[in-house]
């Protein structure tokens, strides 16, 4: 990645101990951790083919994808709106302390449960997730995921959907 792009968007949280694994080793050495990521994303499938997803781009774009069934089958609303640098910065320090929390061994799920996931696209490395079954508890994970639900809420009551209609892809 060339350093234009690289500091096209850098978030960057209070260092939170060691063992983090992102950013640059002069940022950590100096006591930041610096989370460079494409993308994060935040699924909330439902086992009936809806669901929402919400995704936050490297340019701070956020933007929530909401899969509804009615009676012509599925139909999909997208919104899409701008998080601060602030709302960032909080995301990103949640998120460099859950990565280092392991998800443990996971359950099978019950019928009709749904398995919410934070994905993590960190530039041209290998995206991480965590997950965990609604209604389980995984440490770190309610805070980063109480924050995007907001942006996702905030998205969603900031005016009309930017496409109202036929899904364009499925989850």
């Amino acid at each position: 990645m060339n350093k234009r792009r690289r500091g096209a968007f850098l978030a960057a949280a209070a260092f939170l101990g060691t063992g983090c694994a992102f950013g640059s080793g002069a940022a950590q050495r100096r006591g930041i951790a610096v989370v460079a990521f494409e993308r994060i994303e935040y699924l909330v499938p439902n086992p009936l083919g809806r669901g929402w997803f919400v995704t936050i781009h490297r340019d701070g774009r956020v933007e929530l994808r909401e899969l509804l069934r009615d009676a012509t089958g599925l139909h999909e609303r997208r919104w899409q709106a701008r998080a601060t640098a602030d709302q960032i910065r909080e995301i990103a320090g949640h998120l460099i302390a859950l990565q280092r929390v392991s998800e443990g061994r996971t359950r099978p799920g019950v019928p009709g449960e749904s398995r919410v996931e934070l994905v993590v696209t960190p530039g041209r490395d290998t995206p991480w997730r965590r997950g965990k079954w609604a209604g389980d508890v995984l440490p770190g994970f309610d805070e980063p995921e109480r924050l995007l639900a907001d942006l996702a809420r905030a998205a969603r009551d900031a005016g009309p959907p930017v496409f109202d209609g036929p899904p364009t892809t499925t989850p």
